[in-house]
Order: C-alpha cells, then structure tokens, then sequence
C-alpha cells in the first residue's frame, strides 16, 4: 500500500511533543526498511511523499527523524521548505535512489551540499536555496540527468560553475544567483537548449558571453544575469531568443554596441542602462525599458541620434509601456509628441539629456502618470497646461533648463479634479529656470507638500501668506528668486521674517521638521525669533558658562544654548558660534550671519545659531575618549553617514549658482543630529578666508597651487571614507614616508580588507539580508515598488565603500567621480542592503 504523509501546521511546532507526529510515520519508516527483501504477496506500507506544510523547529527528535529518511528506499517526495530547519543535509539521503523532489529551501542548513546526492538519478526537482550552505557545487551533479529545476540561489555557496552541469540535458531552471560564485560561466551552461530561466545575478563571474548564446538557448524566456562582473559585446545572436520575456545585464562591463533585438516579440522587461535601440519596433509587449546607471559602453546606433524622427518612431510602437527611464545619455532633439500615445505610462525620467525645444503638450492621456522628471536639458517655452490633468503625479523635476512663463495656476488646482491623486504631491521642483509672474495662492492646497523649491527664478509680486499653512513643508527655496530680486516682496514684515527663517533652516539643514505637541523642549531653531540680542544669548548660555562650551574653533567657540519660547515656556536647544573678532577672518567665516550686536562693554557681538546636534560630530564617535565604554557605529550608520555628507556636498556642487566648494571637510565638521543625520558645517570657507583644508585632507594640486574646486572636495570626501572604514586619521603615524591613507588600503587585497577595518563595523552583529518577493531574476534595486531584495554581505559593503574612497581620492583630480558620481554610487551600495 502506496502512502503519503502531509502534516500541515497554522503556526510554529515542533517535534520534541512526540504527538505531533502522527505514530503511523513511525511504524510506516519500520515497514518501508523491508521492502528489499519481502515476497510479493507480502502487504506493506510504503512512503512516497513526506511533507511539512508550516514552520517547524529543529528538535533531536527531528533530526532523528530525517536522518531515518535514508532508508526509505520508495521515497519520491521531501517537502520541508519554509522552516526553521538547521544542521546539514543527510549525506544518508543518496540512498533514497526512487527520490524525485527534494525541496529544502527557506530553512536554516549549513554545511556542504554531499556529493552523494549525485546519485539520485530519478531526481527531477532539487531546491536548497534561501540557506547557510558553504563551499562549492559539487561536480557529481551532473549525473541528475533527469534533473528540471536547480535552485541553489541566496546561500553562500562559492567556487566555480562546474563544467558538468551542462550535462542536464532536460534542466528548465538554473537558479544560482546570489552566491559568491566566481570565474568564468561555463560554455556548457549556454549549451543546455531545455533552459527557461537562467538567473547568475549578485556573483563575482567574470569574462564573456559566447557569441551563438540565442541560437543555443531557443527556449529561454528569463536570462538575468546582472551584477557580475562580466565583460566584451553583448552577442547579437540574442535576437533568435524569441521566447524571451526578461532580459537582465545591467551592472557589468560589457561593452562595444548594442546589438539588434527586433525580433524579441515577447520582451516585457529590459535591463540594460545608459543606452538605446532602434530595433526593438517589434517588442509590442514591452512594458518596462531601463536604460540608464548602466557600465555599458559604446556609441548609440547613429540612427538614434536624430531622436526628433528616430525615437517618435521608436516610441509609438510601445502601447504597453508603464516605465520609460532614459536618463543620464546624450539624446537630443525634441520630446516626441509620440509618448502621449503612452496612456499606460506611470513614470517618465528623461532627466540628464540633451533635449531641447518646448515640452510638447501630451499628458492630457498620460492619467497613470506618477513621475515626471525632465531635469537638466535644454528645454525652453512654457510648462504646458496638460500636466495639470495628470492626477496621480506624485513628483514633478523640472530644474536646470531654459523654461520660461508664467506657471500654470491649474497645476495647483489639481484636488477639485475628480477621483484626484494630485493632493498627496510632496515634491515640488522647478528651480533654475526663468518663470516669470507671480506665485500662485493655490499652492496652499497643496497640504501634503513637503519640499517647493523656485530658487534662481525670475518672480514677483507679492509671497503669498498661504504659504504660512502648509504644515508639511520641510524645505522652501527662493533662493536668487528672492534676494536681489526687488520685484518680489511680501506684505509685512512679519511675514517676510518667517519665510526668511524657514528658507534659511531649511536650506542649510535639510531636515525633516518635526510637529511639536505639548513639548517641553525642542532642539531646533522653531519658535526662536529671527534676531536674537547679547543678553539673550548670555542667558541662554548661563553667561557663556563652560559647562555649556560644546567646542572650539579657530574663529570662535560654539556653546549650548536653551531659550524658552511662547507663552506654553518650551525649551529650545540650540548651538551658537560666537565669532572671536580679534581673528581677522573671524567676520568672514560664515555666509549668514543671524545676530549682531553689542556686548555688556559696548563690544561688536556676532554669532550664528544653529540647530544643536546632541550626538556631537563624527570625530568623537570614530575615536571616543573611552574606546572600551564609548558608543560605536555600526556599518550602515557609517554608511548613512556618508550619503548625508556626500548629499550636502553635491547640493553646494550642483544646485548652488555658483558653485560652493567647501574645502575643509573632516570628521570636525561633520554634525550628527538626534536620529544620527549627518549635517556638513563651515562649508564656503574657501570663498570667503581662502582656506584650502586640513593637514591631512587637502588634495594633492593644492600642494601645487591649484585653486579651490569642486574635485578637491570629492578628494577630501573619499580620505574621509577611507578614514571611517578603518578608523585612523590621515595623519596616523603608521602613514610615513611617503605613504597616505589611500596607498595603505589601495595596497590590500579586497579579500583580506576586514583585516584593517575597524572591528567596531559589526560590534551589534549587524546581518545583511533581505527577503526576494520572486524567483532572484532581476537585478533592478532602486524602484519602489520592485519590492526584490538581496542578500549583501558585510565584507562587500565595506570592500564598495573603500572602492568609492579610492576612486574619490585619487591623485589626479581628472580621475576622480563628481560628487554627484559618488553620492550615485554610496546609494547604490545602500539599496543593496537592509538591515533585518
């Protein structure tokens, strides 16, 4: 009698209570070990299938159990996925030889995966992944000729791809990505024609795809192979992919052009980045193209080029297009008319072109339309009034181009529209451009905006006071829209010294204002008035008592200041740097100054206050007084950490006309608040005192007389993170003759870079992992609503940031990333991670 077991659980167990196991499994396992050598007439109870349906914890009952497994000479079915499962797989198992699935994935199993498993010649479905399992694929797997699916993804399997899995003539799914694998993908893989879905995605393989890849593997429909490090053309013989459905290269090295893919009918998703086809006419299915943040290079077909034909063309033959990202290329031309017909599209990122003439007036059919960013092109005339019929729009960039006219009153009126979105917009960006007339009152209804920057415009008329009654804006810019600029005033003077205060804070701070209810004290400036006196300073300070001295500087001392505000007596908190006068450059030292006045001798008093920073600066965090008792920060907080300070930098590089260079960037200077949000101080000294850095943090052409620029500050930037990895100041004494903080770590190999790391990075025993809502395929990271996660480990974080520090601080100021380069790159490195 054939039996199968299936014991299915609402919540977790385990099987140290013998009545969880049904008593009939055991005396089943008595009667299967004597199926070799019974008479044919002899009834007996077989075992095909065993499956755990929940979340069982391992128990020595358990393991007893499982190692029973081997004897089971019928067994054809092992279900135990999604468990608390730990210890090694039973090496007994190769005896189960009638085995046909074996499914362990989504347990906790360490150790090696047995060789003997190479044995089970009936094997169709073998499933590992999601676990700890070490060391390599052994070579013996080969033999599962009958094998279908092979999934050994997201465990920390290394090594090399054995030549022998080419063998698996009938394999359908080979599942391997995320793993340490390294060297080169073996030919034989790309010869196993059955292949449906082939996933290599987050290894270290290396070398080249083979040039007959589309003949050899007609069936394929999911080939993804992102994040290696894989290099030379991308073989144009994937054209006779037909079947494809999802085609993933992104982040690699490939290189030379792009190849015609025209006859890919089925493609719905295309991850290639920083290029474009003009041979995909006949991928009526495409939904999503990513074309941008890629390493592929090579010239765009020249046909493309001519985008004002060639890319109307391109784009209409596209009806199921929800994702159109051709950002950061060279496209010039006009915006076709042609994406309008695109009544499907959610986002549009066109940013960072080279596109020129109006913005055509196409969204009237875009009500799907979420995020539109145009930024950084050459495009003049007026902000078309379709965009207002764009209801879902969530985020609308349209800085750094040639617009001009008035803006569209309607884009404000959105929520009277019927079945509105619009009302949850929280970004509103149309800085450096030349709008003209007024700012519309409507912006009030806007309830949910959080960020309005107009900066660097050319407005007037009156601001209005509605703008007092967005309680959910952190960041207002009218920067050079507002000063010097007469046209534009506001009613009294009240008014204007709350806008002043409130573009002032945010600009500088950058942080998310909190709502006080009912609170006794506050550490940011709300509720201070725009000038404060000498005597209100002394008071706040106890008389400049020491106890309240937070540091010293070489124009000033910055104390602890508490004020009560309101008629309600909150205490507010805040730091204040009085400048030292006698020092001649004391007085230029700050860009803003926010109170003058006369001290109790009749003295010229000057001083800034600022938001106060409870956690101190980087410094005392990276070297604390008391090693062994002082608080310590953990590899993600270092690197958010670093992306709050390189954000700064490119907002004072790229979004400040002119260019603000900061040039004394140190642990110093780097502020942490109350969440451990960086915030970068004394920038602009360069401009204003002539200083050009810290012994230590200057770069290379300083030394040779250069000028001040914004590549010096990207040096500083990656000494800075090489400085927070391994925590050793520039000026150690380990760094002589010759030899600086970034030849030291340069000269260490990247698998032995936790040797000099500061074994403070994982003192909390941080974990590195995220859980996939797929099957691993895909190597897209940065949407939000690809929920796709990846395992990162911790030694590759540290390894990318030392990358990031390098290529910062190398010698030659031509070699360097732009801020905005490496800020792009700290990124990626975060979204690859998540804590648990």
């Amino acid at each position: 009698m054939m039996i199968s077991v299936c014991i299915m659980v609402e919540k977790e167990s385990d099987f140290s209570h013998q009545p969880t196991v049904p008593e009939n499994i055991i005396r089943t396992q008595s009667s299967a070990r004597k199926v070799g050598g019974i008479d044919s007439g002899t009834e007996t109870e077989v075992l095909l299938s065993f499956k755990i349906l929940g979340t069982f914890q391992t128990t020595p009952f358990l393991v007893k159990f499982l190692l029973s497994f081997g004897h089971l000479t019928s067994l054809q079915h092992i279900i135990l996925m999604g468990n608390i499962i730990n210890g090694t797989i039973p090496i007994s198992l190769s005896h189960c030889r009638r085995l046909e699935r074996l499914m362990f994935q989504n347990n906790k199993l360490t150790g090696h995966l047995p060789r003997e498993l190479g044995r089970l010649h009936r094997l169709k479905f073998l499933d590992v992944s999601m676990n700890n399992l070490t060391g390599v694929i052994p070579s013996t797997f080969g033999n599962l000729s009958t094998l279908s699916v092979l999934n050994i993804a997201r465990t920390q399997i290394s090594g090399k791809i054995p030549n022998e899995l080419g063998r698996l003539n009938n394999l359908v799914t080979l599942q391997l990505s995320e793993n340490q694998l390294s060297g080169e993908i073996p030919f034989s893989i790309f010869n196993i024609s059955s292949l449906k879905f082939l996933s290599l995605t987050l290894n270290r393989l290396v070398g080249k795809l083979p040039s007959k890849i589309g003949l050899t593997l007609p069936k394929i429909r999911e080939l993804c192979l992102a994040s290696n490090h894989l290099e030379g053309p991308i073989p144009s013989s994937l054209s006779n992919a037909s079947y494809i459905e999802h085609l993933d290269l992104s982040s690699n090295n490939f290189t030379g052009h792009i190849p015609l893919l025209g006859n890919l009918k089925h493609l719905v998703q295309l991850l290639l980045g920083a290029n474009i086809f003009d041979s995909l006419t006949n991928c009526t299915l495409l939904r999503k193209i990513l074309l941008n943040s890629n390493q592929l290079a090579g010239e765009l077909p020249p046909s493309v080029t001519n985008l004002s034909v060639n890319l109307q063309h391109f784009i209409g033959k596209y009806q199921n297009l929800v994702s159109l990202s051709i950002e950061k290329n060279f496209f010039k031309g006009k915006i076709p008319n042609s994406i309008g017909k695109l009544q499907k599209l959610e986002r549009l990122m066109v940013t960072d072109n080279l596109f020129s003439g109006e913005i055509p007036d196409i969204f009237s059919n875009l009500t799907w339309l979420y995020e539109l960013d145009m930024a950084n092109n050459r495009l003049s005339g007026r902000i078309p009034m379709s965009i207002a019929t764009c209801q879902r729009l969530e985020m609308l960039v349209l800085q750094r181009t040639a617009l001009n006219g008035s803006i569209p009153k309607q884009i404000f009126e959105l929520p009277q529209l019927k079945f509105l979105l619009y009302s949850i917009l929280q970004q509103l960006n149309i800085a450096r451009n030349r709008i003209t007339g007024s700012i519309p009152k409507s912006l009030e209804n806007l309830a949910a905006l959080e960020s309005l920057d107009l900066s660097a415009n050319n407005l007037s008329g009156l601001i209005p006071t509605e703008l007092e009654n967005l309680n959910a804006l952190q960041m207002l810019n009218f920067w050079d829209s507002l000063q010097g600029n007469n046209q534009l005033c506001v009613f009294d003077r009240e008014t204007a010294e709350k806008l002043r205060v409130t573009t002032l804070c945010a600009v500088i701070t950058k942080k998310k204002r909190k709502t006080i209810n009912n609170q006794s004290s506050s550490s940011g400036l709300k509720g201070l008035p725009p000038r404060l006196s000498y005597s209100e300073i002394q008071l706040a300070t106890n008389g400049f008592d020491t106890t309240n001295l937070i540091g010293r500087g070489a124009f000033g001392s910055v104390y602890r200041a508490v004020f009560s505000t309101g008629e309600s007596g909150i205490h507010t908190t805040v730091a204040v740097k009085v400048l030292d006068l006698t020092q001649s450059k004391a007085s230029k030292s700050f860009v803003f100054t926010s109170c003058s006045s006369i001290d109790h001798t009749g003295a010229e008093f000057k001083a800034l206050a600022m938001e106060f920073m409870s956690n101190g600066n980087l410094d005392k965090w990276l070297y604390p007084e008391d090693v062994e008792c002082g608080s310590t920060l953990t590899l993600t907080q270092r690197l958010n950490i670093a992306i709050d300070v390189a954000s700064a930098l490119d907002y004072l590089h790229h979004d400040c006309d002119p260019p603000v260079v900061h040039c004394d960037l140190k642990p110093g200077n780097v502020l942490l608040d109350e969440d451990m949000t960086a915030h970068v101080g004394d920038f602009g000294l360069a401009s204003t005192i002539g200083l050009k850095g810290s012994i230590g943090y200057i770069a290379p052409e300083y030394g040779l007389g250069g000028k001040a620029s914004t590549s010096g500050d990207v040096y500083i930037l990656g000494i800075l993170l090489l400085e927070m990895m391994i925590a050793k100041k520039p000026t150690d004494g380990i760094f002589q003759e010759g030899l600086s903080i970034s030849k030291f770590i340069s000269e260490v190999h990247k698998s032995k870079i936790l040797d000099i790391a500061d074994p403070r990075l994982f003192k909390d025993n941080e974990s590195f992992s995220q859980s996939s809502s797929t099957n691993y395929s895909s190597g897209e990271y940065s949407s939000s609503k690809n929920k796709n996660n990846i395992a990162f480990r911790g030694d590759e974080c540290v390894a990318s940031m030392v990358r990031v520090g390098l290529s910062c601080a190398a010698d030659s100021s031509k070699e360097r990333f732009t801020m905005r380069e490496a800020l792009s790159k700290l990124q990626e490195i975060k979204r690859l991670i998540k804590l648990l």
